[in-house]
């Protein structure tokens, strides 16, 4: 498994998705919540021989390196 700080050096790819915001699940309704579920399975599907990851807290702004934002 890479360190952390070395998915920070890589773009969004079909195995490494960034998302600012956590998942909303408590008083969040069915279609809110089904978005992690279609992530990870959208993962899952992709032809892929090495693990992929979903980091939540990351900031991705095309043509700038992801930011750490916290979740």
């Amino acid at each position: 498994m890479p360190n952390f700080d070395e998915f920070l050096f890589r773009a969004e790819s079909e195995r490494l998705d960034f998302k600012r915001d956590q998942y909303p699940f408590s008083g969040a309704t069915d279609q809110g919540k089904a978005k992690l579920l279609k992530d990870i399975l959208s993962m899952a599907n992709s032809w892929r021989d090495e693990r992929a990851y979903i980091l939540v807290g990351i900031e991705a702004t095309p043509g700038q390196p992801p930011k750490v934002v916290g979740i």
